[in-house]
């Protein structure tokens, strides 16, 4: 089985929290391999600047802030 991530170890992502954007660094990367409906599931600890560690889906990382807002 081969798995391959969006993005990698020491990237800088933006992501949509609650009421803001928010940028930070990929630290580390979390597979999970599971099955039925999502069989392999990539969340990613992001040390983001002025809070503490979140690991977060993939799919709810973005590359630039443009390409965030695109998805609202």
């Amino acid at each position: 089985m081969d798995i391959k991530t969006k993005y990698d170890i020491g990237q800088r992502v933006f992501y949509k929290g609650h009421y803001y954007v928010d940028e930070g660094t990929i630290d580390s990367i979390n597979i999970k391999v599971g099955y039925k409906e999502d069989p392999i599931i990539i969340s990613y600890c992001v040390k983001f600047i002025f809070f503490t560690v979140h690991y977060i889906n993939e799919k709810n990382l973005f590359l630039t802030k443009e390409e965030l807002l695109k998805s609202l």
